[in-house]
């Protein structure tokens, strides 16, 4: 089997995560190896990999506020269950990491405030559970996502019911200390519960965006960085409390208002992704790239690229695909989740722009390896098709559809599919599955 290594960020819902991934599957023959339904027949919500651990949260199928989500660790080369743990509040798991020796999750719901849980990454056993202390509003708020640099820290994002607004900060799961950075107000009706803000941890960093304001006072988008530091100082933060906003660590240079910023977190470094509509061109996008050093913060990659093509007014993202031999892919996303069909290279040295055609819309590019990209398209009756693309070539993308090296056909796989790399091979989480593709 193919072994694949990943850092990345993960995304609720995965609608713009972040890839990086070392391996090599141009040659692969990939098979289905084996899939994982929950006893329970309910819904299989978000997934993590570990080593030879996949760990899987799930919904038993019930009545809102009744429910209580189950934790699962499954083997990834047999797709046995080794262990399960029901969680004690009636809730959804809003938001999943791993750290360095627990498992942190964060939970909330209609009936129940945001929590905190940290279980031992081998057994589930409970270790600690803690009301969040950013909480302003108690059954309104959500917790939209969760990063464990290390498992006496975590970082989070909120949504805050009352104030219709989310916020970034920083936890101290010992003392409860925390911190809340604004990140954007007056979220319109339709907002409300839609997908995470794009973030990385770089360090003792939380990297953030600031979306920027079109005024007055007019204001420029860029990212932000929100030290661990930031904890130690008061006591418990209190309901309402909000920091002002920190020192901006990058600008973007766009003129017009910036339309999304996408944050991508790297082995040593962090891409900040700006775009904005192009003036006087309904489907064209201005797009400004920033690679910092996250140690240094110097400037290591700045590229100004123009994407025609596409419906730019209904522009919501960016999927993020950082390669291993420094190639930036952004493939761009629409309202609602779908995404276009092409994508924009950026090389890592000082190389021309180029397009990349990588199917028909639909088509969702999943991470990039030392030698492909992969991808996946969800077809008809629940059929997903897994397909790697060629990576190497030097110009040849420009102006044609990407040269196929492999697809496969995976039958029964329910809706909602995400694929993620792991030791074994690629395993892909649908609303209903879990299932390994090795690659022999």
């Amino acid at each position: 089997m193919t072994s694949l290594s990943a850092d990345w960020t993960h995304r609720r819902g995965d609608l713009l995560g972040s890839r990086f991934v070392r391996g090599n599957v141009a040659e692969a023959k990939p098979r289905v190896a084996w899939t994982w339904k929950p006893a329970h027949g309910g819904r299989v919500d978000q997934i993590r990999i570990a080593g030879d651990s996949i760990y899987v949260v799930t919904m038993p199928p019930g009545l809102p506020g009744w429910t209580h989500a189950m934790v699962h660790i499954l083997d990834a080369k047999l797709g046995k269950e080794r262990v399960s743990r029901r969680l004690p509040d009636p809730a959804p798991v809003g938001a999943l990491a791993l750290g360095p020796r627990s498992l942190h999750l964060a939970v909330a719901g209609d009936t129940v405030a945001p929590y905190h849980y940290a279980l031992e990454r081998e057994t589930l056993r409970p270790q600690r559970r803690t009301a969040l202390p950013l909480v302003t509003s108690g059954l309104e708020d959500d917790v939209l996502d969760l990063w464990a640099p290390s498992d006496e820290r975590v970082a989070v994002e909120v949504e805050l019911g009352a104030e219709r607004a989310r916020r970034f900060g920083w936890v101290d799961l010992a003392s409860r200390r925390g911190s809340l950075r604004a990140h954007e107000g007056g979220l319109a009706a339709g907002d409300r519960g839609g997908p995470p803000r794009d973030a990385a941890v770089s360090g003792e960093f939380l990297v953030v965006p600031v979306p920027g304001a079109i005024g007055p006072p007019q204001s420029a988008a860029g990212a932000h960085r929100m030290g661990v530091s930031e904890v130690t100082g008061g006591g418990e933060a209190s309901k309402g409390s909000s920091p002002p906003p920190a020192a901006v660590w990058v600008l973007s240079s766009l003129e017009q208002p910036v339309a999304a910023t996408t944050i991508i977190g790297g082995e040593s470094s962090v891409t900040c992704v700006f775009a904005a509509m192009a003036t006087g061109g309904e489907n064209d996008l201005d797009v400004e790239v920033l690679t910092m050093d996250r140690a240094t913060s110097v400037v290591r990659q700045r590229h100004f690229a123009r994407m025609s093509g596409a419906p730019a007014r209904a522009f919501s993202g960016f999927r993020g695909v950082r390669t291993p031999a420094g190639n930036l892919y952004l493939q761009p996303v629409v309202a609602g989740g779908a995404s276009w069909g092409l994508a924009l290279r950026l090389s890592s040295g000082a190389g021309a722009q180029e397009g990349v055609l990588l199917g028909p819309r639909g088509v969702n590019l999943c991470f990039g390896t030392d030698d492909a990209l992969v991808v996946l398209r969800e077809k008809a009756a629940g059929i997903v098709t897994l397909a790697a693309l060629d990576a190497q070539s030097t110009g040849g993308l420009q102006g044609r559809r990407a040269k196929s090296l492999w697809a496969l056909d995976v039958a029964d796989a329910g809706e909602g599919v995400v694929a993620y790399a792991g030791q074994p091979g690629i395993v892909l989480r649908s609303t209903k599955a879990v299932s390994l593709v090795a690659l022999a």
